[in-house]
């Protein structure tokens, strides 16, 4: 029979690892590595054998690989010239300082946009407005002459009724003058007396009444099933009336 040395396993971060096993700390970059020897875990700093930065490192760029420990230099210089101004490979810089309407970066490829603030101002609406820009912004806020009708104020564009119960007349108002845009003036006449009727916000009446009968725009009389009632109970009280009478005189 062989004698032998008993080994006992390690646990680390809930899990459970065997005598004389090496294993990442972080797999991603595994610069710190964790062994495990007879129950107890050790750990070894690796990042000292990783070669050090070039000697003309100033222009160079680090970055790290997946499952590496040592970064990994990029030394190839880049310069990007604007307005007689130099910039380095990842710089980034304003079109100008009090009104900036661009961001740029310096890449391999040369001047690189990264965002145009002037895609998003409004364009100038008339050739009466005029434009003020706030230092620190790129688009122009734009003041154009409004209209004034019955001391009520409408800004240049707007539209609207004169009467939003009947549209009949509507305004425009365009750089302080006001704009006819449509307007109703052919509605048929309602005869003295008599009461229009209106559907919705139309301008014209589609009938109107009077105290006996209901016509059309028109007037042509409308039939009414109250007065065509009324007429036959008349009608017919008046024959009741005929045949009572005829009946006495036969007695």
């Amino acid at each position: 029979m062989h004698d032998f040395c008993p080994s006992d396993s390690c646990t680390y971060a809930g899990q459970q690892h065997e005598h004389a096993t090496t294993w990442p700390l972080d797999p991603l970059r595994p610069c710190t590595l964790l062994s495990c020897l007879n129950g107890t875990v050790i750990s070894n700093d690796v990042s000292d054998s990783c070669r050090p930065p070039p000697p003309d490192s100033a222009g160079c760029t680090a970055s790290t690989v997946p499952y590496r420990c040592c970064p990994v230099y990029d030394c190839v210089h880049v310069t990007c010239q604007y307005n007689d101004t130099t910039y380095g490979e990842g710089q980034e810089w304003l079109d100008d300082t009090t009104f900036p309407c661009k961001k740029f970066n310096c890449t391999r490829a040369g001047v690189n946009t990264v965002q145009d603030y002037g895609r998003e101002c409004r364009p100038q609406p008339d050739g009466s407005c005029t434009g003020t820009r706030l230092p620190g912004t790129c688009c122009k806020q734009w003041l154009c002459p409004h209209c004034e009708v019955g001391g009520q104020q409408y800004p240049h564009g707007s539209t609207w009724w004169e009467d939003e119960k009947r549209h009949c007349t509507q305004m425009h108002c365009n750089s302080g003058v006001l704009e006819l845009l449509e307007q109703h003036t052919d509605c048929p006449p309602v005869p003295n007396g008599c009461t229009p009727l209106y559907r919705n916000n139309e301008c014209c009446h589609y009938q109107y009444t009077c105290p006996e009968c209901r016509y059309d725009p028109y007037g042509n009389p409308i039939k009414s099933l109250d007065n065509f009632l009324r007429r036959k109970r008349r009608s017919v009280a008046r024959r009741r009336r005929q045949r009572l009478a005829q009946a006495r005189v036969g007695k």
